[in-house]
């Protein structure tokens, strides 16, 4: 039974994720992040905590929205990896 309520849940946030983008609104911080990703395709998570004054846990919740929305991809894996912006700001 857990494993089944699991396999739903996991459908359940994949559902969600998968909107298209243009039904998708962002949020002020997370536009925000997207113009500094777009200013700066190098800027670390680290920097961007600084920039919007939050913490980096909070910046990766909304990367991965970011990138779960289609806006930005993630190229590399090490130091000098940066951010592919797929889609510029809706505004």
């Amino acid at each position: 039974m857990s494993n089944e309520f699991e396999r739903i849940k996991r459908e359940i946030v994949v559902t969600e994720r998968s909107k298209p983008i243009d039904t998708v609104q962002l949020i002020d911080v997370e536009s925000d992040m997207l113009n500094l990703i777009i200013q700066n395709n190098y800027i670390s998570r680290r920097e961007l905590a600084e920039k919007l004054e939050i913490a980096q846990f909070t910046v990766q919740v909304y990367l991965k929205n970011l990138e779960d929305y289609g806006y930005i991809k993630r190229q590399g894996k090490t130091k000098g990896s940066h951010w592919i912006v797929l889609v510029s700001g809706k505004e």
